[in-house]
């Protein structure tokens, strides 16, 4: 190989390591907006399910029954959630900390 097919390999190498290192900047970028969708998503939908909670009492029980047997000792606190290993009552009226419309 010539001096000048050299180089040009090595000025190819240098394009393509910066490709990738441009395609990796993408990825990341388009992996964070999709996270941040999935996050809205699950913001907006748990706001949907939590108001439903506060006009259904059938609902909210079974919501609270799901919350109860799902939600981790971490986050229990987040939904007035007993621990694990209380025994206690559904009270899923009370459990949402809202007030509940009149009928």
């Amino acid at each position: 190989m010539t001096r000048t097919e050299d180089e040009r390999i090595k000025q190819n190498g240098r394009k393509i390591n910066a490709l990738r290192m441009e395609n990796a900047r993408l990825q990341k970028k388009a992996n964070m907006r999709a996270r941040k969708m999935d996050t809205r998503r699950k913001i907006v939908a748990g706001a949907v399910i939590l108001n439903h909670a506060e006009i259904d009492e059938a609902f909210a029980v079974k919501l609270y029954e799901l919350l109860d047997k799902f939600v981790s000792e971490r986050d229990r606190h987040l939904f007035d959630l007993p621990e694990i290993n209380e025994k206690h009552e559904i009270d899923a009226a009370s459990s949402f900390n809202r007030p509940h419309p009149e009928p």
